[in-house]
């Protein structure tokens, strides 16, 4: 009988005989056997390092458990096995630049998000209808008209408004009646009463009459 190799044989657990190791039957008994199950295991490489039987990749230092796919090595392959964590450090936290990069963004969405408010609100304020005329806006309207109508503007004085008459006619018209005092073309300072009415279209003034004095500058 030609004998075989021992690393390719094995012994058959009902007759004990010495049979080959891929064998499914015994040849002496005839009893069938189970496959043989390969167990995951590590195999080291010609580099140097490991392989994992089971997930087939690499890692440098011999270990009781893949580091890749997580099973441990001699145990048959199962959910259980499989499903356990790999043996290794823990994953490294975010690094500060991370954080930091962040931390820019949220300032600058927070930045934009502010300035869009104000525009926001300054084309709101902007898209309001102008304010109606009111007594005030036909006094200082007038006095304007009169000052630019002078011989020396920049030495007139005008009372308060309180002691102007301003009126509102029937024809939508502004008349403002008062006095201003201011210097002549000799240099003197003279009292002179002036009246003026005006009327409004949106934000435009229109003068109808102008009166400084006894000068009639204007009449509509």
């Amino acid at each position: 009988m030609t004998e075989l190799p021992a690393d390719d044989t094995k012994q058959c657990p009902f007759c004990a005989e010495t049979i080959k190791a891929a064998a499914t039957v015994c040849r002496f008994c005839g009893r069938e056997l189970a496959p043989a199950v390969s167990l995951p295991h590590a195999e080291k490489t010609r580099g140097g390092g490991y392989l994992c039987s089971a997930c087939n990749r690499g890692f440098p230092e011999p270990r009781t458990q893949c580091p890749k796919c997580g099973v441990r090595f001699g145990e048959p392959l199962s959910e259980t096995n499989m499903s356990r964590p790999p043996s290794g450090p823990p994953p490294k936290p975010a690094s500060g630049g991370t954080n930091f990069v962040v931390m820019i963004v949220v300032t600058m969405l927070l930045v934009f998000g502010c300035l869009g408010a104000l525009a926001l609100q300054g084309m709101t304020r902007g898209s309001r209808p102008p304010a109606a005329p009111d007594r005030i806006s036909a006094w200082v309207d007038c006095r304007t008209f009169v000052q630019q109508n002078l011989k020396a503007p920049t030495t007139a004085q005008f009372p308060s408004s309180n002691e102007a008459t301003i009126v509102r006619l029937n024809t939508g018209r502004w008349s403002v009646l008062s006095y201003v005092d201011s210097e002549n073309s000799f240099g003197a300072m003279i009292r002179s009463d002036w009246g003026c009415q005006i009327s409004y279209n949106g934000t435009q003034v229109r003068l109808h009459q102008l009166r400084i004095g006894d000068q009639v500058l204007r009449d509509e």
